[in-house]
C-alpha cells in the first residue's frame, strides 16, 4: 500500500509539475508596430515628415541627376518578439532571453529623364534576431527594461536598396543590430491578467526615427504571458 501511495505521489507530481512551471509565466510574446529602421529613413526627410523621398534640383552630372529622381514611401514595420526569463533568483534573476522577427517594406519610383521611362515597385526585407533583456524594474503588474538583439535579414532584390546605399555612400552589414534604450510594459486587466501592453524608445535596424541615435524610434504593441 506503502508503495502504491508513493508511486501515485510520483505520478501526480509529474502530471502538475507541467502546470506549475507555465504558472511561473516564464514566457512572454508581444506582437507591434513600429518606425522603420535606419536603412529605411536614409532617403527621407523631415519636411514631408520622414516618409517620403523625391529630389530635383540642379547637378553636376547628369549620373548625378539620375541618382536622385527616385521617390520613395516607407512603411512602418511589423514585428514579433519572444522572451524567456532565465531565472526566478540569483545572478540571472534580471536577464531575459530574446527572440525576435521584424518585417519592413518600401514602395519606390525611379524617374529615367533621358528614356523618360518610370520603375516602380515593393522593397521588402524580413530580420531575424536574438538578444538579452535586461530589467531594470520588473513587478507582477508592470516592467522597465533596456535591451539588445543582433542577427540577420533577407531580402528580395531591388533597386531601392541600391540607391540608398550608393546615393548616401553608405556600407551596409549583414548584421542586424537593435539597441532598447528603455521599453515599459504592463498587464492590462490586473495582477493575474495574462494580457498587456508594452511601448520601447531604441535605434537600430528594426526601429528607428532617423539615421542619427539621438532620435530614437518607437514601438508599441500587446503582449501576452504565459
Amino acid at each position: 500500500m506503502h508503495l502504491r501511495n508513493c508511486l501515485l505521489f510520483a505520478l501526480t507530481f509529474s502530471l502538475l509539475r507541467p502546470l506549475a512551471v507555465q504558472a511561473q509565466e516564464k514566457f512572454e510574446i508581444n506582437v507591434g508596430v513600429s518606425t522603420p529602421g535606419i536603412d529605411e529613413l536614409m532617403d527621407t526627410r523631415w519636411s514631408d515628415l520622414g516618409l517620403e523621398s523625391f529630389g530635383y534640383n540642379y547637378y553636376e552630372s547628369l549620373s548625378e541627376l539620375k541618382k536622385t529622381c527616385f521617390k520613395s514611401t516607407i512603411y512602418p514595420s511589423v514585428s514579433a518578439e519572444l522572451s524567456y526569463d532565465l531565472a526566478e533568483s540569483g545572478f540571472f534573476k534580471r536577464l531575459d532571453l530574446l527572440g525576435f522577427l521584424s518585417y519592413h517594406s518600401a514602395d519606390y519610383e525611379q524617374l529615367d529623364v533621358v528614356n523618360n521611362t518610370t520603375t516602380s515597385g515593393t522593397a521588402r526585407e524580413l530580420s531575424v534576431l536574438i538578444g538579452m533583456r535586461y530589467d531594470i524594474f520588473k513587478f507582477d503588474s508592470f516592467n522597465m527594461y533596456s535591451q539588445l538583439l543582433l542577427g540577420g535579414f533577407i531580402r528580395a532584390d531591388s533597386p531601392y536598396w541600391d540607391y540608398i546605399y550608393n546615393y548616401y555612400d553608405n556600407d551596409r552589414s549583414n548584421l542586424s543590430v537593435q539597441v532598447t534604450f528603455l521599453g515599459f510594459n504592463w498587464r492590462i486587466g490586473g495582477d493575474k491578467s495574462k494580457w498587456g501592453a508594452m511601448f520601447e524608445f531604441g535605434y537600430g535596424t528594426e526601429y528607428s526615427l532617423s539615421d542619427l541615435p539621438i532620435f530614437p524610434g518607437l514601438r508599441g504593441g500587446l503582449i501576452y504571458k504565459f
